[in-house]
This record gives C-alpha cells, structure tokens and sequence, in this order.
C-alpha cells in the first residue's frame, strides 16, 4: 500500500469532488467567468455602458403627484441633499461618503448595498430639474441612473426615474435575470413615494417599463 507524499492532496481528497481534479479546475474557471468584470478598473473610477457586458437594459419609472407643495426644481433640490434618506430600507441601503452631508454637488460619491451586493455611485451633474448618477468600478451595473421633475397641467407634478445600464459580470447578469430586477423595481417606485410624500403630495397614477437592446458604441 503506498503513501501519499507529505504535503500532496491524497487521491482520496479529489475524488470527493464531482469529476475530480478536471471537475474542480472546471468549476473554478466557470466561477470566475462568472465574476469576472467585462473590464478591469481601479476601485472607484467610472464606468459607462461601454465597461459591461450582455444587452443594455433601460429602464423607466414614473409617479403622477398631485397637490404638491414645493416646486419641481424644490423636489428635484430636496431628492438631491437627501437622497440616501430616500432611499427605501431595507430593499437599499445607501451612504454618502465624500462631500458635504447636507449639499449634493457633482463629484460626491455613494456607497449602497443592494440585494446583498455592495456598489458604489457618484453624481454626475446636478442641473434644476434633474440630476445623475454614475456607478463606479465594483457595481454591479454599468452606467446611469437620472432623476427629474416636470410639472404638468392642473397642479400636477410627475417624478421619474430612468435608469440605462450593463451587468458588470456574468454573475450580475444572472442576479438581475433571477430576481434582482424585481427589487430594483421595488426600490425605485418606493423612491418615488417617498419622494412625493417629501413634496407633500398625494401619488395619483404610478408605472414602469423596460426594454433592452444589444449594445453598440456608437449608440451608449
């Protein structure tokens, strides 16, 4: 009977593994295609549809107020400074991490978890009537996410959300095709409540849609 040498995984040790040594190499090398970003960048810098992968998804959400206190730019200024209050726990949980806590300016930057995955956005523009956010390398979507108010007849206010975005990873892909776009779903039209319910008004008609299509750069 031989002895396995010390400091070698006896046969018995790879045997329990489905296929073997081969079975193990395979899995690891299907995982880390799975996580693997589309493109490598340092932590934090900027990511555009351009550094994901699969089909670009656009997604859209809108809230119809009525009888709201403050002005469009007054919502617009009041979902800015606060926006991390806004944001619906425990679906999200989001942090601001550099710039003034009681000013948004372009630059800031945000730290949120999202369906159990840690993300990281900054502000893009802030203009009177709408402001962007983009993620930042180790989201899990690349891309945008704007908000904006627009007055419309008979005292009316609509809130809108419009995100455009690309998985990071495969794995992010597969998050979001097996339930993570019902949470982000979730968590956008309960921004949207919560920010009509910071304007004082009462949510007349609520909707949402997505469409998808392949990506071309010519066309972010």
């Amino acid at each position: 009977m031989t002895t396995p040498r010390p400091g070698r995984p006896s046969p018995d040790r790879w045997s329990a593994f489905p296929g073997g040594r081969a079975g193990l190499l395979l899995a690891l090398g299907a995982a880390w295609v799975l996580v693997r970003p589309a493109r490598r960048r340092p932590p934090l810098t900027p990511t555009t549809l351009a550094d994901g992968l699969g089909p670009v998804v656009e997604r859209h959400f809108w809230t119809e107020v009525a009888g709201a206190r403050l002005t469009p730019a007054q919502i617009v200024a009041r979902a800015a400074d606060t926006f991390p209050a806004l944001m619906p726990r425990p679906l999200a949980f989001v942090w601001k991490v550099s710039g003034d806590p009681a000013h948004a300016a372009p630059g800031d930057r945000y730290a949120l978890i999202l369906a159990a995955r840690l993300g990281a956005t900054r502000l893009l523009l802030r203009e009177p009537l709408r402001f962007r956010e983009q993620t930042l390398r180790h989201h899990p979507e690349s891309g945008w996410v704007e908000f904006c108010a627009a007055p419309l007849d008979a005292g009316r206010t609509r809130l809108e959300v419009e995100t455009c975005t690309r998985s990071s990873a495969w794995m992010d892909r597969l998050a979001y095709l097996l339930g993570v776009s019902y949470a982000q779903r979730r968590t956008w039209e309960l921004f949207l409540r919560n920010v009509a319910d910071a304007s004082g008004g009462r949510v007349l008609t609520t909707g949402h849609g997505t469409a998808e299509r392949p990506y071309r750069p010519d066309h972010s």
